[in-house]
């Protein structure tokens, strides 16, 4: 099961150059009052996203305002060697220098877990 969840939760994660962060999509996971299923569903994700970062300060926040990922709970820690499976959150060079020259600033152009995830 573990190799199931792990081929198909890959589109879900994500890394931030400019931050380090990289971080977990986990869905719709709160989803019970269940005290012991909350634990159960928060055990369950960190060792999975652990079996993926292998840091072992792993944090969640639950995304509270965002047209795609509201309501979902996010895994995420930082790191500076990313997996190879996780998309990096970049504007391409090409449009980077596009927008600098049109006058933004590298702080405005640059994806961060908040920007992703909010936008």
């Amino acid at each position: 099961m573990q190799g199931i969840k792990s081929k198909i939760d890959m589109e879900n994660l994500f890394y931030s150059p400019s931050e380090k962060i990289l971080f977990y999509v986990a869905g719709y996971t709160d989803n019970t009052s269940n005290v012991k299923g909350i634990i159960s569903m928060l055990q369950n994700n960190y060792l999975f996203f652990f079996g993926i970062c292998g840091v072992k300060t792993i944090n969640t926040c639950l995304v509270e305002k965002s047209p795609r990922y509201k309501g979902m709970r996010v895994f995420y820690c930082t790191t500076d060697s990313p997996p190879a499976e996780a998309h990096v959150l970049n504007v391409g060079k090409e449009r980077e220098d596009e927008l600098l020259t049109a006058g933004y600033t590298k702080e405005q152009i640059q994806w961060t877990m908040d920007k992703w995830l909010t936008n």
